[in-house]
């Protein structure tokens, strides 16, 4: 979760980096990826068409960073 310019996360993970990116579809793509650092699945529920143009274009990403790595992607408009 992002409120403001904190990013909130749960577990062992180190916190994140400050992230200047306004655009909510590349924020919780940096968000995801970070959370794929220490863990194997990472789970997005979106309605926007957009947001799961850009998780597919990147899933290279994704898949190098974690290699076992599950990502699910729920789009309910």
């Amino acid at each position: 979760m992002t409120p403001g310019d904190e990013v909130r996360h749960v577990g062992n993970s180190p916190p994140m980096e400050q992230c200047n990116h306004e655009e909510v579809d590349t924020r919780v793509l940096i968000d995801l990826l970070h959370a794929l650092q220490t863990s194997s699945l990472g789970m997005v529920l979106t309605g926007d068409t957009d947001f799961v143009v850009i998780l597919l274009s990147n899933l290279h990403h994704i898949q190098a960073l974690n290699t076992a790595a599950e990502t699910w992607i729920s789009f309910k408009p």
